[in-house]
Formats: structure tokens, C-alpha cells, sequence
């Protein structure tokens, strides 16, 4: 399982190797958002270094392993030709059940057990090759951990960044154990890792079914146990184990995390990590919350009260921080924030962007899309992490330095003020009425425009149709905003520089297209005075609902009605307060009562109007289950 974009690579060659020699198929895994979606720096093997590793298909090896010098003696092509026409054999022929089970143990016990060793050479000729030595298990600040953070994949980058908080501000030796390798599981250096340990919490982005344990945590939970059978019965029992005994054994905690795409944030891992020491073992929901007792919409509370006396032990299923967000980021770190609706196609500039800053400065990219359900008008954010070398991605709540949203229409809706730092920087692009933008932004925007000090600039409408010189006119706008209120070091000169070289096109009228297109941008950004943000909030209670709510009137609290679905889930978009949802048994239902689509103008996004043709219907149920939006309900024809 890839931590980041080299490991993918570098991991798919091993993988190709360790294939070949073992002859059981691999898979390497990554996390999408996080890795696969993501822009990174990354240094690409050369031929050279693919041929001297992974050698030539058509050659022979030595065999690695006895059951295989038994099949084909003692050498062996590199990939064995199971249909071979000189030599034709059935593949997958029908057996028996004494035969077939004779198989199945016979694969475990001739191939299988010695991928182990496969593994390990595998990686140790791709490190005298490379320099990267990847072992099945990754290790940070270990050695005198009393809190050890299991992870696989991109959340090793964030548990290691709440390591440091954790023992710099609080006091409290935590380390991060990587699984690299999850099958095999390596039980025996598990084992002795967490031997001693106070708390192993184990971070997992699965959620175990009908209590059930979730794979890491119950493959853990078995290396220690060999281990604690080596202890009472001797070292012979599970050969490989180290001895443990009863009180080495740490107590376990189980984190899920990353559901459905959910961002693993810093604060929310740091807090659930202050609450383990001493705490008995629990699964707990990482990013979520089951239950707040402080809403300030009242029909939503009492849901939420009566949910808490039916369930009492929910409280403390969530972990979500809502006060205080650690700086997990190191010095000379940046981050920015590109929100577009994400019907504009836009998603290519934060890869861009990612580019230009390296070519600048160099570090370690992290990028994270946007990623929306709903492509045709809903605001989505990504987010452009850099560092300096030596660190990896701190957490989707790190503060933004810069955020540049692109369009106009229902800027409200975008949250643009969002972990945007003191004295950040906020760009509206695309937007050609300064009075129009200033009307569109929130009140909380508003507001944090006057309390944190923000700088907030316009760029007007390219003038540019095609999609590449308007991406170099918005990133030119966007790094000369960076440049001049000293969020990156370089003039415009090196901008330029930086720009033209990674323009991706060779010298000629279109080079110099794209050089004026950037330029022009730099040259259009103009700042705007926000005015008074001072001005009252909208009260929760002058805000009229929907008319379609006002004219069912329904007193109705069961899961079809569309007046209870506004009361308890509505409000919270309208207000901007998404933040607030909590787990409860009508979003765990999935369903969405009709005409909820009436809850937010779609006009702008909209060219044609469906017509409904009475004498065409034939109650089929179709138009109904199709539409994404619910908007459609019961007619009496």
C-alpha cells in the first residue's frame, strides 16, 4: 500500500518482481483522492533501471524456490508459458473434492509460504539500485513510544504530523508504524513493535460490518497473541514471533477513517488521540459526530435529544474537533485553495499551479481535487500543499495562505473564508463587476475579510475563449497576487522564468501565446476595498423557508416528509453550516423525500426546461427513480 505518488511506482516495480519469482499475483494500492488524484513531485526510474531490475521476459532464471525446481527443474524462463503451443497443457481443468483441496493446501504450503523471503530480497536489490528501501513495516519515532498510530497509506503522512504535535506541544511519545504490506501481514515485527506499548490506536479506512473487526486491527490482534503463546508455551509455538507476555500487551484502539472519500483531518487524530490514554479499547469514528448538544436550530436538537435517549453510548462514537485547530504545518509551508464550480472544467489548474511552485522552489506537493457528486453547481475546493523537503501532507485543515475562487454565481455558498489564515489572501477571478462580487460574498466571508486582516483582490474576465490561455491568464493573476503580498519570495521576473519553462510548448507563436496570456494575467489584478463587513448577520429566524415547505405545512417527522428533511438537513446548506451535520438514522436510510430540489436555485446553471407530457405517462416510475435531484412528486392526472 503506496504512501505517495514515488511509492506507487516504485512499488509496481517490486510488486512486477516479486510476481515473477513467486509466481502468485500483486496488488499495489493507493488512496484516490490523496495519491492516485493527486499532483507530486516524483523521480521516474530510467529504462536502465526497469531492464537491470526487472531483466529481460524472454530470459531464464535460477529458481527460487524447491516446489518450483521440482516443477521446472533449475532454471526457469522468467514468465513460465502456461499456454505454450509446443507444449500445449490444460489450465483450470475440473477436480474432484480430494483433489481440489489437495490444491488449495498444496498452494499455500509450496508457493505461499515462501513469499516472505521473495519480499525481502526484492526490496533490498531495489534499494542497492535506488537508494529507496521500502520494508513491510515503516517506523517513526518509535523507539520510546508509549502511543503507537498504526496506519496504511496517505494517512501515514498525517499521523506522523500529529506525532510531532503531540509530543512538542503536549508532551505525550507517540510514534507512527507504516503496513506497507498487508498480505502478508508482518505479524512478527508487529509484534515486536508494539510489545510494551501502552496504546496501539489502529487507523483503518474500512468499516467493519455486524461487529466484525476490521482486517489491520484483527491481524494485530493475532500477532500479539502468537506472540503471547510463545510466551507461555515457548518460542517453538509460532517460530519467527518474538515472546511477549501479559503485560507487554497494549491495550488496542480501533479509528475509522476516510469513509466514502472523508478528508483525515490533523485535529480531529489529535484528539482522539489525548483521549486514548487509559480509555478502554473502542472503535471510534474519525472526522464524524454522532450527537451535539448545542444546535442552534430547535427542531434539529430535539432529533438529536431524542436520538441520544434511544442510543445513549453514541456521544462518544464521533471524534470531531470543533475548537482548537493545531498548526500542524512546518515553517516555509504553503497552502492554497482553488474553489470553481465544478461544472467549469478548472480542475487542471491546481496540477499547474503545483508545477509552477515546484519549478520555483522546489519541496514536496501534495494536491487534493475537489470532488463533488454534483457536477453542474456545486462549489468544490482544491487544495495545493507545499513543503519543505522532509515533509509530507500535515491534514486537510492546515490554514490557507491563498484561496482564489473562479465565477461569480453563488459565491455565498463557497465558503471561501474556510482555514484561510491571518493576513491570507483571497482572489475572485472571473468575475467583472466589482459590485456584483462584493454582493455575492457571505456574511461570515464578510466577516472574516475584517477580523483576520485579509487582502481581497479581483481579476477580471479573461479575454481568452480557449480553456489554456484562460488557465495561464488565471495563474498568471494568482501568482503575482502570491508574489506581491509575499506569500512566495520571487519577482516577476522569475515567475516568468518559472512560467515559460514549464509551458509544455516549444518556442514559437503558440509559446508566446500562452507567455502574454500569463502576463496579461499579472497585469490585471486590481484590489478591492470589502467595504463594512460589519453589517447583521441574517437571523435563523427572519429566514423564510422555501415555499414549497410553507405550502405542505406538514407536522410529519417520518422519513418522507419534506418539511421535517428542511427543519433538520436544509437549514444547514442554506446557512452554510454543513460543519453541523451529525450521524443520524435518516441520513443512514439514504433516501430523500421529493421535491427537495425546490431548496436551492439552479437558473443560472440551466439553458433548457424539461416539459411534462400528461398523455405520454404511463406510470412507469421512471422520470421519478432517474432524476439526481428529487424533483419530482406525486401528480393526480
Amino acid at each position: 500500500i503506496a504512501v505517495n505518488v514515488q511509492e506507487a511506482v516504485d512499488l509496481t516495480l517490486i510488486a512486477h518482481r516479486i510476481a515473477e519469482q513467486a509466481l502468485i499475483p500483486g496488488v499495489v494500492a493507493m488512496d484516490a483522492e490523496m495519491t492516485a488524484l493527486s499532483a507530486q513531485e516524483l523521480r521516474l526510474p530510467s529504462a536502465e533501471l526497469v531492464d537491470g531490475y526487472l531483466g529481460a521476459p524472454d530470459e531464464r532464471i535460477d529458481t527460487p524456490t524447491p516446489a518450483q525446481e521440482i516443477l521446472f527443474g533449475e532454471r526457469r524462463p522468467r514468465l513460465p508459458r502456461w499456454h505454450d503451443l509446443d507444449q500445449p497443457m490444460l489450465q483450470g481443468s475440473l477436480k474432484g473434492g480430494e483433489i481440489a483441496a489437495a490444491a488449495r493446501a498444496g498452494g499455500s504450503v509450496y508457493f505461499d509460504a515462501h513469499l516472505g523471503p521473495i519480499i525481502e530480497r526484492a526490496c533490498d536489490e531495489f534499494a542497492q539500485l535506488t537508494g529507496r528501501r521500502y520494508g513491510a513495516l515503516s517506523r517513526y519515532r518509535s523507539e520510546d513510544a508509549k502511543t503507537l498510530l498504526l496506519a496504511q497509506g496517505a494517512g501515514i503522512e498525517t499521523a506522523r504530523a500529529a506525532a510531532d504535535h503531540l509530543r512538542a506541544e503536549h508532551r505525550m511519545k507517540v510514534g507512527v508504524l507504516g503496513v506497507r504490506c498487508l498480505h502478508p501481514l508482518p505479524g512478527p515485527e508487529l509484534a515486536q513493535a508494539v510489545s510494551g506499548c501502552h496504546e496501539v490506536a489502529v487507523l483503518e479506512r474500512l468499516e467493519s460490518h455486524l461487529g466484525e473487526e476490521t482486517p489491520l486491527l484483527g491481524g494485530l490482534r493475532a500477532a500479539m497473541h502468537r506472540a503471547l503463546d510463545n510466551g507461555r508455551f515457548g518460542d517453538h509455538t509460532h517460530p519467527g514471533y518474538p515472546v511477549m507476555e501479559q503485560r507487554q500487551m497494549p491495550r488496542l484502539h480501533s479509528g475509522i477513517y476516510g469513509i466514502a472519500g472523508l478528508h483525515l483531518r490533523g485535529a480531529d487524530l489529535i484528539a482522539w488521540c489525548r483521549g486514548l490514554r487509559g480509555a478502554a479499547s473502542s472503535t471510534r469514528y474519525i472526522g464524524l459526530e454522532f450527537y451535539s448538544g448545542d444546535n442552534s436550530h430547535p427542531k434539529r436538537q430535539v432529533l438529536l435529544d431524542r436520538i441520544r435517549r434511544a442510543y445513549p453510548q453514541i456521544a462518544g462514537l464521533g471524534v470531531r474537533e470543533r475548537t482548537k485547530q493545531p498548526l500542524l504545518s512546518p515553517p516555509g509551508a504553503l497552502t492554497l485553495k482553488i474553489y470553481r464550480i465544478a461544472e467549469a472544467r478548472a480542475e487542471a489548474l491546481v496540477g499547474e499551479s503545483a508545477g509552477l511552485l515546484h519549478r520555483l522552489g522546489g519541496g514536496h506537493l501534495r494536491t487534493q481535487p475537489g470532488l463533488s457528486w454534483d457536477d453542474r453547481s456545486q462549489w468544490v475546493g482544491d487544495r495545493l500543499f507545499m513543503a519543505p523537503e522532509g515533509h509530507g501532507d500535515c491534514g486537510r485543515d492546515t490554514p490557507v495562505d491563498a484561496a482564489l475562487a473562479i465565477g461569480c454565481n453563488n459565491l455565498g455558498q463557497a465558503r471561501l473564508h474556510g482555514n484561510l489564515r491571518q493576513g491570507g489572501l483571497l482572489l475572485i477571478a472571473e468575475c467583472d463587476d466589482p459590485g456584483r462580487l462584493l454582493q455575492g460574498l457571505s456574511y461570515e466571508t464578510r466577516g472574516a475579510i475584517a477580523q483576520r486582516g485579509l487582502t481581497l483582490l479581483r481579476l477580471p474576465p479573461a479575454p481568452y475563449r480557449e480553456t489554456e490561455l484562460r488557465d495561464a491568464y488565471i495563474l498568471g493573476g494568482l501568482f503575482n497576487a502570491l508574489a506581491g503580498h509575499g506569500v512566495i519570495d520571487q519577482g516577476r521576473r522569475q515567475l516568468l522564468g518559472a512560467w515559460s519553462e514549464g509551458s509544455g510548448t516549444p518556442e514559437g507563436a503558440e509559446h508566446a501565446t500562452l507567455d502574454a496570456a500569463f502576463e496579461a494575467g499579472c497585469d490585471a489584478l486590481e484590489t478591492l476595498d470589502p467595504g463594512n463587513a460589519d453589517t447583521p448577520p441574517p437571523s435563523h429566524w427572519q429566514d423564510e423557508a422555501p415555499a414549497i415547505v410553507q405550502h405542505l405545512g406538514s407536522s410529519s417527522t417520518t422519513l418522507e416528509s419534506l418539511p421535517r428533511f428542511w427543519d433538520q438537513i436544509g437549514v444547514l446548506y442554506r446557512n452554510g453550516e454543513q460543519d453541523e451535520l451529525t450521524v443520524d438514522p435518516f441520513l443512514a436510510a439514504g433516501s430523500v423525500p421529493p421535491l427537495s430540489s425546490t431548496f436551492q436555485d439552479l437558473s443560472a446553471n440551466r439553458v433548457t426546461l424539461p416539459g411534462f407530457h400528461p398523455i405520454n405517462c404511463t406510470a412507469c416510475g421512471a422520470c421519478w427513480i432517474d432524476c439526481p435531484d428529487s424533483a419530482i412528486a406525486v401528480t393526480a392526472l
